[in-house]
């Protein structure tokens, strides 16, 4: 094999793995930020608000991640490029660029799935330890992040390290990740 045209494309490779990065990083912060509201609100919000919070998490898990690519670059990109005010604005320079869609669909998608594996921790919280929390006078907000980090917070590190690490969003399994747990 010949290997003479690696070096030459070597910092296109060190660029990509930047950029990938980058993506992953922008959309972690931003998936796992959406993601804690819209697993508290399918835990004790409105019933209304919570069928919301599960149409959007079915939708998001139940699409590929390209196909959502696919129609926020083509389908809501074009929609702001038909639009003069749009491309006169100060936004277009961003709007333009895919970089911001993949983030877009990135988010989303993470929030999606972020968004059940905090369902998930919070209902694993027992009521028990809820309703200590309110005897000793702890406020709703300060009780649930409590709660959530000692009870829960094993089942979103092991969902979230699965759902990163397999490269395919699987169910979490707890017999190859067990070793994760014990670092």
């Amino acid at each position: 094999m010949n290997w003479t045209w690696f070096p030459e494309y070597l910092p296109l490779l060190f660029q990509g793995v930047w950029l990938t990065i980058q993506l992953l990083v922008l959309s972690m912060v931003f998936g796992l930020t959406l993601a804690v509201p819209v697993g508290l609100v399918q835990v004790t919000g409105p019933k209304w608000l919570a069928l919301i919070a599960r149409g959007y998490c079915t939708l998001m898990r139940g699409t590929p991640l390209l196909v959502q690519l696919w129609l926020l670059y083509f389908g809501l990109g074009s929609v702001f490029a038909a639009f003069p005010e749009v491309r006169q604005s100060i936004f277009w320079p961003i709007l333009r660029e895919g970089y911001f869609y993949a983030i877009l669909a990135f988010t989303l998608n993470e929030g999606g799935y972020g968004g059940e594996i905090m369902r998930g921790a919070f209902l694993s919280v027992p009521k028990g330890e809820l309703e200590a929390a309110r005897a000793y006078g702890m406020s709703p907000w300060l009780t649930l992040p409590l709660s959530l980090l000692v009870s829960g917070g094993a089942a979103v590190f092991l969902g979230l390290v699965t759902v990163r690490l397999s490269g395919h969003y699987l169910p979490p399994g707890p017999i190859p990740w067990l070793s994760l747990i014990h670092i």
